[in-house]
């Protein structure tokens, strides 16, 4: 909730109340980014990967927002840029590759289409239409993550599906 601060207490210390937050929150963001990576080793490596910034950073933590919403944030940080690691990789192994039939070429041209479509957006266009139409997140939680008013999230979304259906033609 906003206000809160992720400081020392009474009953422990810094480390103590973190520890309390790891608690609280390991669930929901490994649920998160088990729905960004598809699967659940990568999402509690991801997990652990967004404790360890989370630590590394928890002085930058204002309270403004939720601990979790930051957390969140942190961790669909993590993820993209895994994402986007993958998908150079994948770019650079497959180039040359020739898809055995025709409807695996069609297919490729498609997703080929589509992620330039995307790659010409906008960077906080393209999250927020990946958070709301790929993740199923909603307004609300597109708009915490981004840290924009709820308007500003259905305006970027809105935004994307024009774009994109611009971009491809349809």
């Amino acid at each position: 909730m906003p206000g809160e601060r992720l400081s020392s207490d009474e009953s422990g210390g810094e480390a103590a109340c973190f520890d309390a937050r790891v608690a609280s929150c390991h669930a929901r963001l490994y649920r998160y980014l088990l729905r960004l990576s598809g699967r659940p080793d990568e999402a509690e490596e991801l997990a652990q990967q967004a404790w360890v910034v989370a630590w590394e950073r928890r002085g930058t933590f204002a309270g403004t927002g939720t601990f979790l919403s930051w957390l969140l944030a942190i961790g669909r940080n993590l993820a993209m840029e895994r994402g986007r690691s993958e998908a150079r990789r994948r770019r650079r192994e497959g180039a040359g590759r020739v898809p055995a039939d025709g409807g695996a070429v069609l297919e490729e041209e498609e997703r080929v289409t589509v992620r330039n479509a995307l790659d010409g957006m906008e960077e906080g266009v393209r999250e927020a239409l990946w958070l709301r139409v790929v993740e199923g997140l909603g307004f609300q939680e597109v708009a915490d993550l981004q840290g924009v008013a709820v308007s500003t999230a259905h305006a970027r979304v809105g935004q994307g599906l024009r774009d994109l259906a611009g971009r491809i033609g349809r």
